[in-house]
C-alpha cells in the first residue's frame, strides 16, 4: 500500500494582520487592537492532538516576538515551526533589502525562540518572487511553501517554474532549495483553488474532500492552508473596508472548525494517509 500525505499547514497571523484588512488594521496601530490568536491556535492544537496530525506553523516574526510562549508551546507538541515574515508584507511590495530584512529577521528571531532550526518560508499572500527565492537560498532556507497555481487572484505571486526539476510534485527552485506548491485541483485547463483558506469557507465540505482525494490519487500528496482567525466568529467586525474584502474575510466564520474537524476525521480514518510537517515530507522524498 503507497502512503499518502497530507500537509497541514498554519499560517500564524491574528485577525488584525491580514491584507483585507490592511486599510483600517495598519501596521503602527498593531497593539491597539484585541489579540485573539492565543486562544484559536490552542484550539487548533488541541484539534490536532486528537487525530495525532503533525502540522507547520508559518509564523509572523510579529507574533513570535509578542507571544514567544505560544510558539515554544507548538514547538514542544512535535509541531515544525517555519517563517512567515516579520511584518505580513507582500514581497511583491518590498525591495531587496526589504524582502533580506524580512526572511532573515524572523529566522533569526523563531531559532532563537524555540532553540531549534527553521527549515521553510511562506510568503504572505503566496506573493513568491524572483528575488525571495534568490534570497531564501542564500539565507539557508530549505523550502519555501508560496508558489500557488490558482493565477485569478492578483496578490499571488509569479514565478516561472517550467525548468524548474519537479521531483513528485517537489520544484527544485536552487540548489539546496524547495517548493513544496500550495496544491489545487487541475481538470485541463482549469483550476480550482482547493488549497484552503477562504475557498475551504466558500465551497462545501464534500466538494473539499472529494477534490483532495482525487490530488491524493494522482499526486499521493496534499498540502491544506489556513489562519487561526478563520476559526473565530467572535472577531471585531471592520465595517470601514470594501463590500468585496468584508465577504472574502468574515465569510462562514462559524462553519470553518466544524469543517477542518470532518476533513481531519476524514482522512484519519484512512489508514494509508499520514499527516505530517512539511519538513518531514521533504525528507520522506529524499531531496
Amino acid at each position: 500500500m503507497h502512503r499518502k500525505f497530507f500537509l497541514f499547514t498554519v499560517d500564524v497571523e491574528d485577525w488584525f494582520q491580514v491584507e483585507n484588512l490592511r486599510v483600517a488594521c495598519p501596521q503602527d496601530k498593531w497593539d491597539n487592537f484585541e489579540f485573539r490568536l492565543e486562544k484559536n491556535v490552542s484550539r487548533l492544537l488541541e484539534l490536532f492532538e486528537s487525530f495525532d496530525i503533525r502540522a507547520t506553523f508559518f509564523v509572523l516574526g510579529w507574533v513570535a516576538n509578542k507571544v514567544p510562549q505560544l510558539i515554544r508551546r507548538i514547538h514542544s507538541m512535535g509541531h515544525e515551526i517555519a517563517s512567515h515574515g516579520y511584518w505580513h508584507n507582500m514581497c511583491s511590495d518590498l525591495d531587496y533589502k526589504q524582502i533580506v530584512k524580512e526572511i532573515k529577521d524572523s529566522k533569526r528571531l523563531l531559532e532563537d525562540t524555540i532553540g531549534d532550526k527553521i527549515f521553510g518560508f511562506r510568503a504572505p499572500n503566496f506573493s513568491i518572487n524572483r528575488t525571495l527565492v534568490e534570497q531564501l537560498a542564500k539565507e539557508g532556507y530549505t523550502y519555501d511553501s508560496s508558489y500557488n497555481t490558482f493565477k485569478l487572484n492578483p496578490r499571488y505571486g509569479n514565478l516561472d517554474v517550467r525548468a524548474k526539476r519537479d521531483i513528485n510534485g517537489v520544484l527544485e527552485l536552487e540548489a539546496g532549495l524547495y517548493e513544496i506548491p500550495i496544491f489545487n485541483l487541475h481538470i485541463k485547463r482549469i483550476v480550482l483553488p482547493l488549497g484552503g483558506g477562504a475557498y475551504f469557507r466558500l465551497l462545501p465540505v464534500y466538494f473539499f474532500i472529494k477534490g483532495i482525494e482525487y490530488i491524493l490519487k494522482q499526486n499521493r500528496w496534499y498540502l491544506f492552508y489556513m489562519h487561526p482567525w478563520e476559526i473565530d466568529p467572535g472577531q471585531p467586525r471592520i465595517r470601514s473596508i470594501s463590500l468585496n474584502h468584508r465577504v472574502r474575510h468574515y465569510l462562514n466564520l462559524s462553519r470553518t472548525f466544524p469543517r477542518l474537524k470532518n476533513v481531519c476525521q476524514y482522512f484519519s480514518d484512512r489508514k494509508d494517509v499520514d499527516f505530517i510537517s512539511c519538513i518531514d515530507f521533504l525528507k520522506s522524498q529524499s531531496v
